[in-house]
Order: C-alpha cells, then structure tokens, then sequence
C-alpha cells in the first residue's frame, strides 16, 4: 500500500525573526500572476535556502513527519507562500501568511494557481494523486489552508477522488464529505493517547488514524476506514471545556516569566502552565507572540 501525506506550513519556523524575507507590498495595478512571480524570484535571491523539515518546527509538522515515517510516505506541504512543496524542495526563511493573501487577492484558489504556476508546478497535486502507484492520499490540514486546495481537489476524477482521505478536525467541504475522516474532542479527552493543543489537532488525528487505523487493516476502503476510526473515538471520553479567566498581555507575560524555569524556556509548556496551572485564558498566535516577547528580553 503506496500512500502520499499532505500537511500545511506553519507560523513556528527554526530561524529567527530578521533574518526571514517579508511578503512585498502589491504593486498598483499589479495581477495576482505578476506578483507571484516577483516573490518568487525575489525569494530566490536569499542565501539560506533550506527543505521544509528543516524550517517548520511546530509539533503538529512533527506529528505529520512522524506520521510519513510511520508509513513509508512521501510528505507534501501546503504552503501559503509556496504553494505546493515537496520534502526535496528548498526555499528561503518568511514570513508569508494568509493574512498576507488576503491583501492581495480575496479568492485564495486564484493565489494557489498563480504560486505554483510561478514555481512551474502547476496541478501537481493533482498529478500525484493521479499516480497509479498511489493507493492513499492522506490530507491533514487546516481549515485555511482547505480553502487553498479545494477547489483543485475538487476537479480530480472520480478514480482520483477515492484515494483521499481528510483527516481532520471539522466539517469539511459538502462535496468532500464522504473522504473525511473525522475527529473531535475526544482526541483531547482524559483517556487520548495523543492529547495536545488546538493548533497541532489536526496532524494529532493524522498520526493517530496513521498509527491504528492504516497500519492495522488490509481493508483501505473508505468505509471500513471510518468504521474503524469511529470504534476507536467511541471509548474515549471528550474533553471537558476548562473555564479560565482573561488576563492582559502584561498579566500573560508576567505568568510566562515567573513559570520560565519549570517550562524550561519552551512555549508549548509554558501554555500548558498558563491554561492548566494559573487557570488563564489565552489563545495560542497571541501567547505565541508574548512568549517571544518575554524570550527576547531573557
């Protein structure tokens, strides 16, 4: 059984801020063709060129590696200023975000044909999928990042179609539905053998239908799939939603800085400390940028 993993980017990356390209401002009048090719040659002029194992390095990337090597399957990630990367692919640290996207074009499929076209990689998703040594294409990525690829996964051929897999954490597109494997809460409960956070919920899910489902039956339909995801979520107790009070971003900082010992300096633990020990709110991108604060003054 020949599987492909298909991951998203993600905001952590291993080189500091300073020395990542910024997405350029839109030239007036410029199409979203034109930039995309100016990006790209402008990101080809950066000294540091790197594969994306070796940039991204939050544990929901970590999870979907994990995953890969599990099944022997060559990863894929969706990336926001890339398009499409293979696991050979190098490209330079940046900081190029949905936000960015949304600046320049408000229908993201337009950007993703215009990216890979840049790159000279158009439909290669497709042309994967397409593959006839491919059995499986195991899709985890986030709600964002969907709205990316949709439209492309959208246009595959029936015979094409039943190799996905959306192993994911919320509804997906309508006319995807009968691919999606999903997840919920109880990922996160008590008795999960794979809890974590929010943001690294989806590659949890991959890794977890990877390691007990794939791996455990010879039967790749997609109905005994989710018949088999299903019976492993039914034991699991969900997770209870935790009431937490607000706290400003001084209050915020002022927890990370007293818990620095004990979360070693690491900013997952430094949340877990914030959400489970001190009982504060905080939602991840925003505690992301005050535990850097907090770092840089260290």
């Amino acid at each position: 059984m020949n599987a492909i993993i298909v991951t998203n980017c993600t905001s952590r990356k291993r080189i500091k801020p300073g020395k990542s390209l910024e997405a350029p401002s839109q030239l007036e009048g410029e199409s979203v063709e034109k930039y995309a090719r100016r990006w790209i040659e402008y990101a080809q002029t950066h000294s540091v060129q790197v594969v994306p194992e070796d940039l991204y390095c939050s544990r929901g990337y970590g999870e979907a590696i994990r995953a890969a090597q599990k099944l022997g399957a060559d990863i894929y990630t969706v990336s926001a200023g890339f398009g499409l990367l293979t696991n050979q692919h190098t490209i330079p640290p940046y900081n190029f975000t949905l936000t960015d996207l949304y600046k320049i074009t408000d229908t993201l499929d337009d950007w993703w044909r215009a990216i890979n076209l840049a790159r000279e990689s158009r439909d290669i998703l497709t042309e994967i999928i397409m593959d006839e040594s491919i059995d499986l294409a195991l899709i985890s990525i986030s709600t964002s990042y969907m709205r990316l690829i949709e439209t492309e996964l959208l246009n595959l051929p029936e015979r094409a179609l039943k190799k996905l897999r959306l192993v994911i954490g919320y509804e997906p597109p309508t006319s995807l539905e009968k691919f999606a494997i999903k997840y919920d809460s109880r990922l996160d409960g008590p008795n999960s053998p794979i809890r974590g956070t929010r943001a690294d919920f989806n590659s949890r899910a991959l890794h977890h239908f990877v390691e007990n489902v794939v791996l455990k039956t010879n039967d790749h339909s997609i109905e005994n799939h989710k018949d088999f995801a299903n019976a492993l979520l039914e034991p699991m107790i969900p997770l209870s939603a935790p009431k937490r009070q607000k706290a400003t971003d001084e209050e915020i900082k002022a927890l990370i800085e007293k818990n620095w010992r004990e979360s070693g300096g690491r900013s997952g633990s430094a949340l877990r400390l914030l959400r489970d020990k001190a009982g504060v709110a905080c939602e991840q991108g925003r505690f992301s940028k005050l535990f850097r604060q907090v770092m840089a003054a260290q």
